[in-house]
């Protein structure tokens, strides 16, 4: 179950996961075996050090609660290992010195110029004079180099006023091709991640742009809580896009580029968790329905 079964998927890169378990090593302390979940009122994380026979569980109730759940449960399982082994080990490294940046060369945003699928839905960098701007979830970001050569985002408050909050300031982004896929891989205290593909339009039939329109679920149960709302199947830089909100964990607009696959089929570009899914067109008693992730949406 410890083992990593994945290490020849050159798609995952540095993420590494067992049976059940996300597999880490980037505390200096061994191999880091754990499992976390949440709902929309806690969080929790089981964390495992199999090499000095300890464990950790962590449980907050009160979101948003992600990062601080990370670094209380780094401290905790370092602080188990001094008290075990006797050793000093570093507890605290938050008062590292942020990195200096630059502007990007012509020849870096002629690079990372392009559309993107990423976690956080499509994304468009386009230059604007010397800078290379997108802007997702209505918020406007822009691209910077860091001393290291990674990129790294500024928010523009207002759309103006670049400012990098530290969270944005620790992540590192680079570009790398991989098994045919142009991949953008976020670097994190450690360990490196996908977090979106380049990707380029597809054809739109007609058939399926005689579907573009707003879409309501009719397939809730009572007691439904996180569900999605504004649906809508909408065309936008020479995508169809599948755009929903989730006010509850403060997604006010996610756009997800979908690739037609026939006259009823699409797939949700890009790669992690919730893409490569399918979007369907269904007919079912005369009615005609979209099928996605379960729900049954009906054109407004």
């Amino acid at each position: 179950m410890l083992r990593s079964q994945n290490e020849q998927v050159a798609l995952d890169v540095g993420f590494q996961i067992g049976l059940g378990w996300m597999l880490r090593n980037n505390l200096n302390i061994g191999t880091i075996a754990e499992h976390g979940g949440a709902t929309l009122y806690h969080r929790s994380q089981l964390s495992l050090l199999p090499e000095h026979k300890l464990g950790i569980i962590i449980s907050v109730n009160s979101p948003p609660t992600g990062d601080l759940l990370m670094k209380v449960t780094n401290t905790a399982l370092k602080l188990a290992v001094a008290v075990k082994t006797g050793k000093q080990i570093p507890i605290d490294d938050d008062d590292q010195p942020q990195q200096s940046t630059r502007m990007l060369t012509t020849e870096e945003r002629q690079k990372a110029a392009g559309q993107y699928a990423t976690v956080l839905g499509y994304a468009r960098l386009t230059a604007d004079g010397d800078e290379l701007v997108t802007e997702i979830d209505g918020k406007t970001l822009d691209f910077v180099v860091r001393q290291d050569g990674y990129f790294s985002l500024r928010y523009k408050l207002f759309g103006l006023f670049p400012i990098q909050p530290k969270a944005l300031a620790d992540v590192g982004l680079s570009l790398r091709s991989i098994a045919g896929h142009d991949l953008v891989l976020a670097h994190y205290q450690g360990q490196t991640f996908v977090v979106g593909e380049k990707i380029k339009p597809v054809p739109i039939p007609n058939a399926l742009r005689n579907r573009l329109g707003e879409y309501q679920i009719i397939n809730l149960a009572d007691g439904d809580g996180v569900v999605p709302r504004q649906c809508a199947i909408r065309e936008k830089d020479g995508f169809l896009m599948l755009e929903y909100s989730l006010p509850e964990f403060e997604i006010n607009n996610m756009t997800l580029p979908i690739a037609p696959l026939s006259d009823t089929e699409a797939l949700i570009l890009g790669l992690g968790r919730g893409m490569q899914e399918t979007v369907r067109i269904v007919n079912q008693n005369g009615t005609e329905y979209v099928t996605y992730s379960g729900y049954l949406l009906q054109k407004k």
